[in-house]
């Protein structure tokens, strides 16, 4: 009987033995994570090196390295390892990536984790060795990734990581077959303005009827844990924050600058300095400070809600001065008369504001002190109390550990423990308010009947709930957090804000990312071009013969001529399309078309001009190359480049021209459009 022996290659043999020194340098020659890493575990534990953001709820932060099976449990015995060496290979990965990048967070090292759960399956037929990882292999993880459902926007991430996995598997020579692979995923920029999909987003803005209540409400509340989360929402309304950015302003925020502008200082016309205000912050996707400027309007409103959360958190923040001034001590009201001194279950229950003095039992219990029973009601020492006190304060620091460096005392939402919770006030021992705090203020948690019953129970309510307000349709008022930087982010749209200051504003690093907040309907863009036309801010054949008109018919003339309007990568299209569909819609078709607006400094429409250019340039000279060799059908090609290069050579000399004021629309072809085909306009005489 013969036997087929299956030979190593030479460069099967480099491949692994890439492989294992790559594992080998990750297990012990790399500090990310702590030299006492347990790299074999299927969790690793890595709250301290990627915590949690100040004010976020919850403790923990563990990067699982198993399948997707279980992919929701916690306990590392209920999930399932990625197989090996597979396993091991992504581990390296990551922990090298942080060892590269100390800033890294936990959010972006597990996007590759759970990229690599879609190639682990495929390799079960190679043993899961990452060196026989082959292209077909990531085009069944595409396909993998599309069957699993979820949004473009997370396909594009997940694309992204895989890229990135078979780049370093390259780079490291881990593959017998070195191949390239791009992310095929696009990624998704939100311009889609119709359809259920924009209506979705739109709900995602806070309802004019919630912020009239809220205004309302912010009269009536009288709690300090209902004044220290309004507070909070007040400032929602003076600028766009995301909720960890405002629940986390340091205690002294308030900033007063004069005003600069392009002559120096800005003075009124009585001589006096004109002041900005704006709040300290730190941004959340940032490693670095900076400013929240409030428009003018809102000044007021927010000065008195940082007034408001000072007066508030002003016990606390005495309380974490003496912690921090008494290191290895725990305070306690009353007199100090040693480690020894003793207190009754009522006295503890006093101090600890419980409302008897089998609930200071239960207290105590829970966290494992001592209680002497030889009393009929019991009593415990002094010092125990403090050790259980000082657990509590080390236990509160991933609250308010962040890369700022501040004290605790230093927080402006750090409260008295249980502040936030209907029970009573601990005044011993501190809390903070994080984002699961102003999550129920403004929504009841749950959404089915029998869940918000269950919560009004347990007395966690909305304070819209028990302040009694409804929607005028009787159905319950909740909104989110971010809806309000939705709606701050779609006024600034609407108000003309050019991209750059919304971005700015925001906090952003990428102008794209002002998509995904822009709620303008195609309605109202039109809208908004049609008013632009009437204060002479559109240029091109359009306004030509908009201003040629009469007074009287220019009205009319906008509305027939701007009906709706969409976002295109080079600018702003008025076609109609309630009337017909695009008859240039393509890749390229927008730039010669006579529908397209230019909007004058718009940084995306000058970058994809660019790139166009170059394209249609390669692409006009491999046309004159064919047709100087007669072949067929050629002339064709070079006449629609030629046309598609000279519009794109125009749209960059909008961009380029500084006559042409910032935001305005230049109608770039001058060909007649189509829909002025027939009797000519009158003329203004």
């Amino acid at each position: 009987m013969s036997t087929v022996t299956n030979l190593v290659t030479l460069g099967e043999r480099n491949a692994a033995s890439n492989r294992d020194a790559l594992v080998v340098e990750a297990r012990d020659g790399c500090a990310a994570f702590g030299v006492d890493l347990d790299f074999d575990r299927l969790d690793w534990d890595v709250t301290k090196h990627c915590p949690k953001a100040a004010g976020k709820a919850g403790q923990k932060t563990v990067l699982y390295f198993a399948t997707h099976e279980n992919g929701t449990k916690k306990n590392a015995d209920e999930r399932t390892p990625l197989p090996e060496p597979f396993g091991s290979v992504i581990k390296s990965l990551v922990r090298q990536q942080k060892d590269g990048n100390p800033s890294i967070g936990a959010d972006q090292l597990n996007r590759m984790i759970n990229a690599s759960r879609y190639l682990a399956p495929l390799l079960a037929d190679r043993g899961y060795d990452p060196c026989r990882l082959v292209p077909k292999d990531l085009e069944d993880a595409r396909r993998a990734i599309i069957d699993r459902g979820g949004k473009p926007a997370t396909h594009y991430r997940l694309g992204q990581q895989l890229e990135k996995i078979v780049a370093e598997l390259n780079r490291r020579h881990i593959l017998v077959f070195a191949f390239t692979w791009r992310n095929p995923f696009r990624r998704v920029a939100n311009t889609v303005r119709i359809g259920k999909e924009a209506d979705k987003n739109r709900g995602k803005i806070v309802e004019e009827e919630i912020l009239d209540e809220l205004a309302r409400l912010s009269h009536i509340v009288t709690s300090d844990s209902d004044r220290m989360r309004m507070a909070g929402v007040k400032l929602f309304h003076c600028a766009p924050w995301r909720v960890g950015e405002v629940n986390t302003i340091p205690d002294d925020p308030w900033v007063e600058r004069q005003k600069i502008g392009p002559d120096g200082p800005v003075f009124d016309t009585e001589g006096r300095p004109v002041i900005r205000c704006g709040i300290r912050y730190w941004p959340e996707k940032s490693k670095d400070g900076d400013i929240k400027w409030i428009p003018d309007a809102m000044v007021e409103v927010a000065r008195s809600a940082i007034d408001t959360l000072i007066e508030v958190s002003a016990p606390a923040r005495k309380l974490a001065r003496w912690y921090e001034e008494h290191i290895g001590r725990a305070w306690l009201p009353g007199a100090d008369e040693g480690p020894n001194q003793v207190y009754t279950m009522a006295e503890v229950a006093d101090m600890f504001g419980l409302n008897r003095y089998t609930a200071a039992r239960q207290w105590l219990r829970t966290r494992g002190v001592p209680i002497d029973d030889s009393a009929r009601t019991g009593f415990v020492r002094r010092g125990d109390l403090e050790l259980a006190l000082l657990t509590e304060w080390q236990a509160l620091e991933y609250l308010t550990r962040d890369r700022r460096g501040l004290k605790r005392s230093q927080h402006l939402f750090l409260t008295l423990a249980n502040l936030h919770n209907y029970r009573g006030t601990n005044p011993c021992m501190l809390g903070m308010t994080t984002d699961q705090h102003f999550s129920d203020f403004l929504s009841t948690r749950g959404d089915r009947p029998e869940e918000r019953e269950e919560k009004r129970q347990g007395q966690v309510l909305s304070v819209f709930e028990r302040y009694g307000s409804t929607m005028a349709d009787g159905s319950p008022m909740r909104c989110k957090s971010h809806g309000f930087r939705h709606w701050l982010n779609d006024i600034a749209q609407r108000g003309g804000m050019g991209q750059h200051l919304v971005a700015r504003w925001s906090g952003r690093k990428e102008i794209a990312q002002n998509g995904e907040y822009d709620h303008m309907s195609g309605v109202e863009l039109a809208e908004q071009g049609r008013n632009l036309m009437a204060d002479g801010k559109v240029m091109g054949i359009l306004a030509d013969v908009h201003n040629r008109l009469s007074p009287v018919e220019r009205s009319a003339f906008r509305d027939n001529v701007m009906e709706t309007a969409h976002v295109t990568d080079l600018g702003m299209c008025d076609h109609n399309f309630f009337s017909s569909p695009c008859p240039e819609f393509s890749g390229d078709g927008c730039g010669p078309c006579e529908n397209l607006n230019v909007v004058k400094g718009e940084p995306k429409s000058r970058q994809r001009a660019l790139q166009n250019r170059d394209d249609t340039a390669w692409l006009l000279e491999r046309a004159l190359e064919e047709m100087h060799d007669e072949t067929e059908g050629a002339s064709n090609f070079v006449e629609a480049h030629t046309l598609t290069l000279s519009a794109l050579e125009r749209i960059i000399a909008i961009h380029d021209d500084p006559a042409i004021p910032e935001g305005t629309w230049v109608r770039v072809n001058a060909e007649s459009p189509a829909q002025f085909e027939g009797p000519p306009l009158k003329r203004q005489a």
